[in-house]
């Protein structure tokens, strides 16, 4: 069976004495798995002197170079602009004549949970070089690798592109909430405010116990989980979990336009509810809000301060927050028609972004599926 140890050599890296200053800040980019970020890698956050080369366990490879992370991040990977040094949770992939580097990335990019229940270890997780090398790998001519290439490279780029559309409307709905009322942590337009306690009742989730219980999880009755306020971002509608009508009982209830916010996993990520669902103990709720505040306000005051657009972290504002250390929360006292005239503005943006955001799953479904298909014969040989 031909495998893909025949057509490369993996190479090791290493870590300079840090101790030693000699060995650092010099000319040659010393790459970590935090620089695999993108398909290729110019730069790295850290460099490292020739002294430091000689004298660890590094080697600097040349430009066109694949890197694949064996450690940490398993099989995230980034194919060299320059030459570069790595350090010890980095593989360097070596190809032959008679393979394309581009294939060879999206050859290893379509196992990437392969790599994953390879990986083992109590803490830091890791898979072995034979993991590599003894993968089934029979390319196709060169030309036709560079072709089945050219085709994938054009597909990720659609993805690439509709990713930097959706951030800039995503960046723009931040800098407008910035240029109308300001930052909220520093409060420069000096807004009155008022305890968030005192304009709706606030409550925390909770649970059925125990987790699992078939008479508890799997009925009708939606349940939400942080995961969905990741994936679909101001609007949420629950598609992870559910829960039984006698689990319902013992949770918490919450109603279609209700705002909810994390308070563990991504702590103080808001999101508007689009159906009723029932709230775990990691959510707060808000029920009944002052009929003189926009929910679409309170919503990215809230994100402003979870994403952190001043010197304060995420950490520091909500990490283990308690109900009562939310309802003490500050709102800003902004005029009603303020907030609605924000509202209209992000409804148009809002209805772009929802555009951007189908076609970004049409993109990412369209290249799974090439990616899945180069690898079966399904482009051509």
């Amino acid at each position: 069976m031909s495998v893909l140890g025949n057509y490369i050599q993996i190479l090791g890296g290493g870590t300079p004495n840090r101790d030693i200053e000699g060995y650092w800040e010099g000319d040659v980019p010393w790459a970590t798995v935090k620089d695999l970020t993108s398909k290729h890698i110019s730069e790295t956050y850290e460099s490292i002197t020739e002294r430091g080369v000689d004298n660890c366990a590094t080697q600097i490879v040349p430009a066109g170079t694949l890197l694949i992370a064996t450690r940490m991040a398993l099989g995230r990977m980034s194919i060299t602009n320059v030459p570069m040094a790595f350090n010890q949770d980095l593989k360097a992939l070596v190809i032959n004549g008679k393979v394309d580097q581009t294939y060879l990335y999206y050859f290893l990019f379509a196992k990437e949970n392969y790599f994953i229940s390879r990986g083992n270890g109590a803490t830091v997780k890791g898979f072995k070089i034979e993991d590599i090398r003894s993968l089934p790998f029979a390319p196709p001519a060169l030309p036709t690798q560079r072709r089945i290439a050219a085709i994938l490279d054009k597909a990720q780029a659609l993805v690439a592109n509709d990713r930097r559309t959706l951030a800039v409307y995503d960046q723009l709905a931040k800098s407008l909430f910035l240029e109308l009322f300001g930052d909220p942590v520093r409060n420069e337009r000096g807004w009155e405010t008022v305890d968030l306690g005192s304009l709706c009742e606030v409550v925390r989730g909770s649970s059925p116990r125990p987790q699992g219980d078939a008479r508890y999880f799997g009925g009708p009755v939606p349940r939400l989980m942080v995961a969905d306020l990741t994936r679909d971002g101001m609007y949420v509608t629950p598609q992870i979990d559910s829960l039984t009508i006698e689990g319902s009982q013992r949770s918490r209830p919450m109603k279609r336009g209700d705002l909810v916010m994390a308070v563990s996993g991504k702590p103080g990520l808001p999101a508007i509810l689009m159906v009723d669902c029932c709230i775990h103990d990691g959510f707060a709720g808000f029920r009944d809000f002052d009929k003189g505040f926009d929910l679409r306000f309170i919503y990215h005051y809230l994100n402003m301060l979870a994403v952190g657009v001043s010197d304060k972290s995420v950490g520091a504002i909500f990490k283990n927050i308690t109900t009562e250390e939310i309802r003490r929360m500050r709102i800003p006292l902004v005029p009603l028609k303020a907030q609605e005239r924000f509202g209209t503005l992000l409804h148009n943006i809002q209805k772009q972004r929802t555009c951007i955001a189908a076609s970004l799953h049409q993109s990412e479904g369209l290249f799974g599926s090439l990616l899945q298909g180069a690898f079966r014969g399904e482009l051509g040989n």
